[in-house]
């Protein structure tokens, strides 16, 4: 027991010095990303809170390179911003949400009746547990009061990435944030799915990469036009994978038609 607590400290020593000291480590904004936000829209590492919260990269740290986050099983408590709609039948299925503070992005999960309904752009304060989907870091809340509204932020500019940037390995750098691929197209031969059908298609942009797009279809991109030229596509960094290590499926994932500009 004594060893665990140890190794525990150890980790948790480990990541906090990663973030603060070494942020490239864990995709912490450059100077440049910074400027590019609304002043208003971010939120400090460094917040002073009574509620406890520590920053999105932490709760999700991966120190060592594993692919399995830190603190799997542990509770954690973070705020952040919603930016996505709810990825679920919220009667059937619960709540779904991504959510995003000024260091990482997470996804969160709630049975239904726990959760209240949640807009993009709520600031909020999520107590859960870690636990990895298919690859993807989560957090899971177990009771009504393990989230909390706190107010609303206008949403964070997406990051702007590359397809290459979704490539094995390298996607769990963004996984779980707000991004965007500028002048992609549309692989010759996919096309979006029927009206409540899901599908992954890809995409390939100006450099010649792929990357995958998950279509959902609880948003209303299924069962319209596909588009024919260029364009931008804003998302979700995603992840679905059934491999050990979780080092792959990462893709991208619209949260609707105004995703596609």
């Amino acid at each position: 027991m004594q060893k665990n607590k140890v190794h525990r400290w150890a980790i948790l020593l480990f990541s906090i010095a990663t973030l603060f000291l070494l942020g490239c480590e864990t995709n912490l904004p450059t100077e440049a990303e910074s400027q590019d936000l609304d002043e208003g829209s971010m939120l400090s590492l460094n917040k002073k809170s009574s509620n406890h919260t520590m920053p999105i990269a932490l709760a999700r740290a991966d120190n060592p390179r594993d692919f399995i986050p830190d603190f799997m099983g542990e509770t954690v408590t973070i705020q952040g911003v919603i930016t996505t709609p709810n990825f679920r039948n919220p009667i059937t299925q619960g709540e779904s949400h991504f959510i995003q503070d000024n260091s990482a992005g997470i996804e969160f999960f709630a049975f239904p009746g726990i959760s209240p309904v949640l807009e993009m752009g709520d600031e909020v304060v999520v107590t859960g547990v870690i636990m990895q989907f298919r690859g993807s870091t989560v957090i899971r809340l177990e009771s009504a009061s393990d989230l909390q509204i706190v107010g609303t932020r206008k949403l964070k500019k997406p990051k702007k990435i590359h397809a290459a940037h979704l490539a094995d390995q390298v996607g769990e750098k963004n996984e779980g944030k707000l991004v965007v691929l500028k002048n992609v197209r549309i692989v010759d031969g996919d096309q979006f799915p029927p009206q409540g059908w899901w599908r992954l298609i890809r995409v390939v942009d100006s450099k010649g990469d792929t990357a995958d797009v998950f279509i959902d279809s609880e948003y209303d991109i299924d069962g319209s036009v596909t588009p024919s030229g260029v364009f931008n596509l804003t998302g979700v960094a995603t992840q679905f994978t059934y491999d050990t290590p979780a080092d792959n499926g990462y893709q991208i994932t619209p949260r609707g038609l105004f995703d596609i500009e």
